[in-house]
């Protein structure tokens, strides 16, 4: 196996692996899971997303993904929520994975990771929006997933940047913060 077919072979394990079945259940249709896994598998150029990462065009990069990956999805459960929370969780194990961080320079080094990295959004769900909620009581109320848009989005994600800046960490890492910690 060559490297190029190797990082073909660690890109399709990440997109098999990032969204898990609970990540984006009860979103008003079956199939989600599989459309996003090939969505992440076959359409999404890495070398693209490293580009825009370290842009000022990464938001828009990843709202074109996320409406594309939307109108993907069957009748019934084309919601934004549930496609911009399977990007985000597979865009942050790319940069988790080791041989796909390496081959797309993201640095291992804190400080150059963190400028790196800083622009990735942490996958919003119940337990990040509780999180946030307790920290920032001038946030909305969080309904679920399926209730997601792109604004209420931006403003659970102003405050996560906010409270990551404060933390000296990247947003992304909120998710390892707050999964299942309800802190």
């Amino acid at each position: 196996m060559d490297k190029k077919e190797f990082l073909r072979q660690i890109q399709r394990r990440v997109a098999q692996t990032a969204v898990g079945p609970s990540a984006i259940r009860n979103q008003g249709a079956s199939g989600l899971v599989e459309i996003s896994r090939t969505y992440f598998e076959k359409t999404i150029d890495l070398k693209e997303f490293r580009n825009k990462l370290t842009s000022r065009n990464y938001i828009l990069f990843l709202d074109d993904l996320s409406n594309d990956l939307k109108s993907k999805f069957p009748k019934g459960g084309q919601n934004w929520g549930a496609a911009r929370k399977g990007l985000n969780l597979f865009f942050r194990d790319v940069v988790y994975n080791k041989y796909l961080a390496d081959h797309l320079e993201i640095p291992t080094d804190l400080k150059d990771n963190f400028d790196t990295i800083r622009q990735l959004e942490v996958p919003l769900d119940r337990d990040v929006a509780t999180s946030l909620t307790r920290i920032y009581d001038d946030l909305p109320k969080w309904t679920t997933i399926k209730e997601l848009n792109s604004r209420l989005s931006k403003i659970y994600q102003d405050k996560a940047l906010l409270h990551s800046d404060r933390k000296g960490i990247a947003r992304i890492h909120l998710d390892l913060v707050f999964w299942r910690s309800g802190k």
